[in-house]
């Protein structure tokens, strides 16, 4: 088993790609973040606890994003690998 742990382990690529949009709390405007909505929904402030509705994104704009960048693989670092 302490053989696992001796040797170097190979970095892992990312899988998949996922948005994540900042929203300011109305009631005490700290700063949340929230996974990418295509609908109206209601979230939880980290700081305050309370709840507000948040505006959803566009869809079609958070596809493009993931199409543009191959779902996480364009956006490795070139010089790492």
């Amino acid at each position: 088993m302490s053989e696992n742990l001796d040797k170097p382990q190979a970095p892992v690529k990312p899988g998949s790609l996922e948005l994540v949009f900042i929203y300011a709390c109305p009631h005490c405007a700290n700063d949340n973040p929230v996974l990418a909505s295509y609908r109206r929904t209601v979230t939880r402030c980290q700081n305050c606890q309370k709840n507000f509705t948040i505006i959803p994104v566009e869809e079609k704009t958070v596809l493009f994003i993931k199409l543009i960048l191959g779902n996480g693989a364009a956006a490795i670092d070139p010089d790492f690998i």
